[in-house]
């Protein structure tokens, strides 16, 4: 999508008022509970293009650009997740990279027990017990443990490791 696009979504209202009415703070994060794509990344409609089409962003990218600015959303080949979660939307959870700087994060931490890309369901279908859980006042950690393999679960620790945490590196929530 163009900078003329964004700006004009950016500066209406109406449309930043339903992004903030589909994200809500659990657990440290800024939960999506809008709609999902296969990524299990959020999916943010904007409007309509001037040929009638819809304008459907990703939600994280649209929630950088609130907390960061256009600019640097122009200037972000690639919107990170620093906690590893698709579907927040907290600004200081999210960086500008490269798509090939996301890929190496991916594959570092992809292998981690505990990590939201180790999740045994799958990235669509944990996003949706978290959308869910979230949207219905669930108990969101019991749908993020429950993501573990059996195998992780009976895994002994190596040397003393503990499960990752899925925040490492991320700051902490302002109480």
């Amino acid at each position: 999508m163009d900078a003329v696009r964004w700006t004009a979504a950016l500066a209406d209202e109406k449309v930043v008022r339903r992004f903030e009415a589909l994200v809500r703070s659990v657990r440290g994060h800024d939960w999506w509970t809008g709609a999902i794509v296969r990524s299990g990344h959020g999916r943010f409609w904007i409007g309509r293009t001037n040929d009638g089409r819809g304008d459907v962003v990703a939600a994280h990218r649209f929630a950088f650009a609130l907390g960061h600015g256009l600019e640097a959303l122009m200037g972000a080949e690639a919107v990170m997740h620093l906690c590893d979660e698709p579907l927040c939307q907290r600004s200081d959870h999210l960086a500008a990279g490269t798509r090939a700087e996301n890929c190496r994060a991916w594959m570092a931490r992809r292998h981690d027990i505990g990590s939201p890309h180790r999740d045994c369901r799958g990235r669509l279908a944990r996003s949706r017990m978290i959308r869910d859980a979230v949207r219905d006042g669930g108990d969101v950690t019991a749908v993020i443990d429950a993501g573990v393999s059996w195998r992780d679960l009976e895994r002994p620790p190596l040397l003393g490791l503990e499960v990752v945490s899925t925040l490492a590196g991320v700051p902490a929530a302002p109480d």
